[in-house]
């Protein structure tokens, strides 16, 4: 790119950025399952297990439901559903299936928020902080700051991508000149 910043840079940020959110989405597991063990007085291996699973399941749902909102190729999959349902010809089969879309898109959302209220509440419970305000403002960067830093890797990745594209076309074009120049000079030496 000749105007901003190079695609290059853009891409190793992005990298940095999906470095840093899986920390955060790791330590976040952490302190849920820290929650969870301390509730539960875990003693045992399967209580232990259990733990990080239901805190893992957290952080992989979550990671999911961002994954659907932020990815521009699921996008044309979801947008596609209506269509493919005004498809269906027998209108029975056609109901049901809007139903069952409906409710599957209403289930995700709701099990999603329960998710994250679940995921704040256990994060400030594993936090073990007696000040209230510091501990909220912690649950919510460690809850949201996984999904921050994964939607600004995923604009710096498609940013990176758009650069690399409008480099190679602008080197493209600048070559054919040169090439062009470079011919009418060395005929014109002759």
């Amino acid at each position: 790119m000749i105007f901003g910043r190079s695609p290059g840079v853009n891409k190793a940020v992005s990298l940095g950025c999906y470095v840093i959110g899986v920390l955060i989405m790791t330590t976040n597991m952490v302190y849920t399952q820290r929650y969870f063990n301390q509730a539960l007085q875990a003693k045992g291996d399967l209580q232990f297990y259990t733990t990080w699973g239901i805190s893992t399941g957290i952080g992989l749902y979550e990671a999911f439901l961002l994954g659907v909102g932020t990815t521009p190729v699921a996008w044309g999959h979801l947008f596609a559903v209506p269509k493919k349902i005004a498809d269906i010809q027998e209108p029975q089969q056609r109901k049901l299936a809007q139903y069952g879309a409906g409710g599957l898109a209403a289930a995700l959302i709701i099990f999603g928020l329960i998710v994250y209220w679940v995921d704040y509440t256990t994060t400030i419970g594993g936090l073990g902080l007696g000040d209230i305000l510091p501990a909220r403002f912690l649950a919510w960067s460690l809850v949201i700051g996984s999904e921050i830093m994964f939607l600004a890797g995923n604009t710096l990745a498609w940013l990176a991508l758009i650069g690399a594209a409008t480099s190679k076309e602008t080197k493209e074009k600048y070559q054919l000149i040169l090439d062009k120049n470079s011919k009418g000079s060395a005929s014109s030496l002759k």
